[in-house]
């Protein structure tokens, strides 16, 4: 069995909180034992722009989506400024030929879809540029390997938009709602010893003591409003057995071709810009993008970023896709652990 053979099958045997989950293995990163800016010396600039923005990435799902203030028109998976560039004749001012632009068609932000299981808006949106859509949606990725969960989106009986039923503490049971943007957790419980587990949080209202009638046009509230009152978490095994879901469906195959979509979350997009006034009805696709260019803040063009984007978009989806289908291994062997019946497709 060749060594690659060999961490193939260790992985498999890992579970979802395993920290191997959360490091970077582009190029063996994780086994260099070196520090970042050591390491990044040793690749080619493509290679090392890659790495940096899947560090980029990988830092805003575990820290950075907890702070809510952004900058308008700056990029924060690539860390740039959009430049808007002008010839030498449309201004004597040299340093004038580059404009950084923050007109509102061309940023936007957007929450990780499953963050609302870990922050609460407006915490958890990413700004970014449209032509770095790919990049945003690869954090739906970053963030399952982080925090140890799958999105609520992509598992077939669960994203209903239905209600489910739930047992309350003291045995009751009522009708609840699983909110929207979430995820399901592979977590221990803070209450008792039961060790990790696949949960969910669902909202609901309190209903003890209503009458039938009451109990149903709360329940009818509880959808048109989207959530409750309240907010509990779960035993996934649990609620599949309260509702008769006898099985789960990870539309794994679905999630990997959302990556290349315009529309990811997008009834929770954010348009950001400063002045409406300053679009210039330049929309994207309007004039070549070579008028434009990926800068800083002392407008200096990102020359490696610029030159070979696609590229670098590339290697970033192939590595989060990559990490996507070891960990998909990994939720599907827990599930089962836990007497989940799971199917992925």
């Amino acid at each position: 069995m060749s060594l690659e053979q060999i961490e193939q099958t260790i992985q498999t045997e890992l579970n979802p909180e395993n920290e191997f989950w959360k490091q970077t293995t582009y190029k063996n990163f994780h086994k260099s034992n070196m520090e970042f800016e050591e390491f990044i010396e040793t690749l080619d600039p493509i290679e090392a722009r890659t790495l940096d923005i899947i560090e980029n990435i990988n830092s805003l799902v575990s820290f950075g989506i907890n702070f809510t203030s952004k900058q308008i028109g700056f990029d924060e998976i690539t860390k740039s400024y959009l430049g808007l560039v002008r010839s030498i004749e449309e201004n004597d001012n040299e340093s004038q030929i580059i404009k950084i632009k923050r007109s509102s068609n061309e940023f936007q932000g957007k929450p990780v879809l499953g963050v609302c299981s870990f922050v609460r808006f407006p915490g958890g949106f990413i700004e970014y540029h449209k032509k770095n859509k790919t990049l945003f949606n690869l954090s739906t990725i970053a963030l399952m390997l982080d925090k140890s969960s799958f999105p609520v989106h992509f598992i077939k009986e669960l994203n209903t938009g239905g209600l489910f039923t739930i047992k309350r503490t003291w045995g009751q049971m009522q009708k609840s709602l699983i909110p929207d943007n979430i995820s399901i957790i592979w977590s221990e419980s803070k209450s008792n010893n039961e060790g990790y587990k696949w949960r969910v949080q669902v909202t609901f209202n309190e209903q003890n003591g209503m009458d039938e009638a009451t109990v149903n046009q709360d329940n009818e509230n509880l959808l048109s409003n989207g959530s409750g009152l309240y907010i509990k978490t779960v035993n996934l095994a649990d609620l599949m057995l309260n509702n008769n879901i006898e099985k789960l469906t990870i539309e794994a195959t679905k999630l990997k071709m959302s990556l290349k979509e315009d529309n990811l979350n997008e009834q929770y997009a954010q348009e950001y810009g400063s002045d409406p006034s300053e679009s210039d009805n330049d929309s994207e696709g309007s004039e070549p993008f070579s008028s434009k260019l990926f800068v800083d803040n002392t407008r200096e063009p990102d020359v490696i970023l610029n030159s070979y984007h696609n590229i670098i978009v590339g290697n970033v989806a192939e590595y989060f896709e990559k990490r996507f289908d070891e960990y998909i291994l990994s939720v599907k062997k827990s599930m089962m652990s836990s007497g989940i019946n799971i199917s992925v497709v």
